[in-house]
């Protein structure tokens, strides 16, 4: 997967819109819109901005930071950001807009800090905690329910363009892709029932690894709750019933690497119902 790099925030000489034709381009602008959107889920249905010169769907290479502009200050949002990050990145992979990467950070003070480090000054190896996260100094975002399980969302949904549904009551925003996957969100643990654009069935829960399963009606409306209160998301698949439910999916996804590696690659994650997600 490559793409090209272009900051276009509409105020320099350089425009995105000048490389298309050598195919996709950073949409820096993604990283403040759905940020705001963190926050005022109203915002997110207008997160591409087209006024604003925001790049077409077909172009736009998206991410809510990047190994730069976590660094920032507050320009974006970043795993510093905790719950407002983790919304940012999960609606960002149930979108319609443009081709998505994910990071994966290390922890830092300081702009200019380096990967953890031993005394000799050699990289830190990436230990996994027996919860699922990463130790020894990284963050591994990509890990993170919320954000690795939504991969296989992506990938379910990759050939439709219908965003249906569009709900944001009682401040919880759902909506469905066509009839092959729903999204739910929530700031704190929710239920509501909401329509799914689903066929009646039960469903299993992305998220938490189907120990929620969803049914759905013969109207395609569903009682929608999260597993972990801490984690207000849930998304189910139109692969996804209950009865065909399967411990390992393969997905590809694109990871961002840390800040001194400078590179985005192309892997192949495992991204459904275990915590053995790679590193």
């Amino acid at each position: 997967m490559f793409f090209h790099e272009v900051v276009d925030y509409n105020t320099g000489a350089v425009h995105d819109k000048e490389y298309f034709s050598e195919g996709w381009v950073t949409e820096f602008r993604y990283g403040t819109k759905v940020r705001d959107g963190a926050d005022d889920f109203g915002n997110l249905r207008s997160v591409y901005d087209q006024g604003w010169g925001m790049s077409p769907p077909d172009q736009a290479f998206i991410f809510v930071d990047n190994q730069d502009n976590q660094r920032g200050g507050g320009q974006v949002l970043s795993f510093k950001d905790g719950d407002r990050y983790k919304r940012a990145s999960a609606f960002t992979l149930a979108y319609n807009y443009g081709f998505t990467r994910v990071m994966s950070s290390y922890n830092f003070n300081n702009r200019d800090d380096g990967p953890p480090h031993n005394s000799d000054f050699s990289t830190k190896k990436v230990t996994i905690n027996p919860d699922g996260s990463c130790g020894n100094g990284w963050v591994c975002e990509h890990r993170w329910r919320p954000i690795g399980n939504m991969a296989r969302f992506r990938t379910a949904v990759a050939n439709v363009t219908q965003v249906s549904n569009w709900n944001t009551d009682n401040d919880v925003l759902s909506f469905n892709r066509g009839n092959r996957g729903f999204f739910a969100m929530g700031k704190t643990g929710f239920s509501v029932t909401r329509q799914t654009g689903m066929a009646p069935g039960q469903y299993c829960d992305l998220i938490s690894d189907c120990k929620v399963k969803v049914n759905v009606d013969g109207s395609g409306n569903a009682q929608i709750s999260p597993a972990d209160q801490n984690d207000p998301f849930v998304a189910i698949i139109v692969r996804g019933l209950a009865k065909y439910h399967i411990n390992v999916a393969y997905q590809y996804i694109s990871v961002a690497l840390p800040q001194q590696w400078r590179l985005s690659i192309t892997v192949k994650a495992r991204a459904a119902s275990s915590i053995n997600r790679p590193y």
